[in-house]
């Protein structure tokens, strides 16, 4: 058995039950940022808006630059740390699954019901956010949506939630048209109608079973699917093969436990469903370029001697 993460994990802070589980803030005033050595994740979606600043999002271990009119779209479980260079201005937003119903956007879908959610190119089970680089008319509406939602926020107007939502909704539409502006390559725009598409049910199996299921003639077969249908989909959806985004999957969780947690090799090997720990070391060399020892090495090594992290951005209190 995997050893548990010690990936640091925050938790939503929801005031109490009649509240919506959303929050915003505003960069320079929600949030004290200190020295901090450790990435963490959260169990909730967030988005971080930069007006202005400048430093490094690390996200699962790449790194971002931070510039003005940068956008960064994170779903739970998204292991990221921040170096701030350059004070921050800007937003934060968080939120839960329960939010919009993100977490029925597939139910909802197959029942045939239209839900604008789930057209967007992004928070989408078993794929990678976007980071955007807005434009000026892009920013120039976002600004007027996110300050409506500020006031929103901290008003006590009668439905404040509906309009909280609503408000949302539109700030998450306006978003996604800048992802497809820049031709964010998750799923044409025609395919994104339904999370009921087969590549959209093959995306979220993968995040479901990656540690049992490793070959895509298996994801195929739980679909309905040949192995050979299942890969054209994805190719002509994604620009990648069905094994290369079960294989990415793979690597992003070991990578995730290599850096935070306690378990040793063989452990990790045999909670990801390898069949011993000489052929993940090798699996996860050919796609890393090293061993998961010298890996774990290397990450331990540079958060503990970086003294420039921000503390991990946390949700912002309640304002107003």
């Amino acid at each position: 058995m995997t050893a548990p993460s010690a990936i640091s994990m925050l938790e939503f802070r929801q005031p109490d039950e009649t509240e919506a589980p959303f929050e915003i803030g505003r960069l320079e005033t929600t949030h004290r940022l200190s020295t901090s050595t450790r990435p963490h994740r959260h169990r909730f979606y967030e988005i971080i808006w930069v007006v202005d600043g400048a430093g490094t999002h690390a996200v699962d271990f790449e790194e971002h630059p931070i510039r003005p009119r940068t956008v960064f779209l994170l779903s739970p479980g998204q292991v990221h740390a921040v170096r701030i260079d350059r004070p921050l201005r800007g937003y934060m937003l968080v939120f839960t699954a329960d939010f919009l119903a993100l977490a029925g956007l597939a139910r909802a879908a197959a029942d045939g019901a239209a839900d604008a959610g789930a057209k967007l190119p992004f928070f989408r089970a078993g794929m990678t956010n976007p980071v955007l680089t807005l434009a000026d008319e892009e920013t120039h509406r976002l600004r007027g949506v996110a300050e409506e939602l500020l006031a929103e926020f901290a008003s006590r107007a009668a439905w404040r939630q509906e309009m909280l939502r609503a408000r949302f909704l539109s700030l998450l539409l306006e978003l996604g048209r800048a992802a497809l502006r820049q031709d964010v390559r998750v799923m044409p725009p025609a395919s994104l109608a339904s999370s009921a598409s087969p590549v959209a049910r093959f995306q979220a199996l993968i995040e479901d079973r990656f540690p049992q299921l490793h070959r895509a003639a298996d994801y195929a077969r739980v679909l309905g699917l040949t192995p050979g249908h299942l890969n054209a989909l994805t190719k002509a959806a994604t620009g990648q093969t069905a094994r290369a985004l079960i294989e990415a999957r793979l690597v992003l969780e070991a990578k995730r436990l290599l850096a935070q947690s306690d378990a040793t090799v063989a452990e990790m090997a045999a909670g990801l469903g390898f069949r011993d720990a000489s052929y993940f070391g090798r699996y996860f060399r050919r796609h890393v370029g090293q061993p998961p020892g010298a890996f774990r090495a290397t990450i331990h090594e540079k958060y503990r001697n970086s003294h420039e992290i921000a503390l991990p951005l946390a949700p912002p209190r309640r304002v107003g």
